[in-house]
């Protein structure tokens, strides 16, 4: 009985430490094996150490239903996006996703939205939450970044809605980084 009493113990205490550091979560679309700990190569720009994080952590989800409303819509949203850049040459947008992403556009979409689950999942998670007050700083800074002559000048050209899941990805994206582990 002792034996079987301590080895329940174990399992339970394994369980509970499995959940705390957030081994596994899931929304229905998605699937995040692990997000902490993330392995990456810290080598390399800013924008190259970043692109690693999110490599990483999408090659630890698994899809389990994408929805194709929203891929659709991504999809379009990126052929529309890249048609202004190609407005003026021979390409198509799908060929110049291709030739930047080595993807179709649809490829990209589906890999955006990944991205887009499992950052609100790690968020909610891990209570990265962004607050109005934050918010407005931050809107306020990025406007001054840019150039730009207030926070509301620069929340009407992008619209809010985009600003805010920017501002929370890069929320999580500095979490991610900052429980990443170099792998060189």
């Amino acid at each position: 009985m002792r034996k079987f009493l301590k080895l329940s113990c174990a399992a339970l205490l394994i369980a509970a430490l499995v959940a705390a550091c957030g081994r596994e979560l899931s929304d229905g679309h998605i699937r995040i094996s692990s997000y902490k700990n993330l392995s990456i190569d810290g080598a390399g720009s800013a924008g190259e150490v970043e692109e690693n994080v999110w490599d990483a952590l999408i090659s630890n989800c698994t899809v389990i239903s994408m929805p194709e409303e929203a891929l659709s819509a991504e999809t379009e949203k990126l052929e529309t996006q890249y048609g202004y850049v190609t407005y003026m040459s021979d390409r198509t947008a799908g060929e110049l996703i291709e030739e930047l992403y080595g993807m179709s556009p649809r490829e990209l979409a589906e890999k955006r939205l990944i991205k887009a689950y499992a950052v609100a999942l790690i968020a909610e998670k891990e209570g990265l939450t962004l607050s109005e007050e934050e918010y407005r700083e931050l809107l306020d800074t990025r406007a001054a970044e840019k150039g730009v002559e207030s926070g509301e000048a620069y929340e009407k050209m992008f619209g809010a809605e985009e600003l805010r899941e920017t501002f929370l990805r890069e929320r999580v994206l500095e979490f991610l980084l900052d429980h990443a582990k170099n792998s060189k």
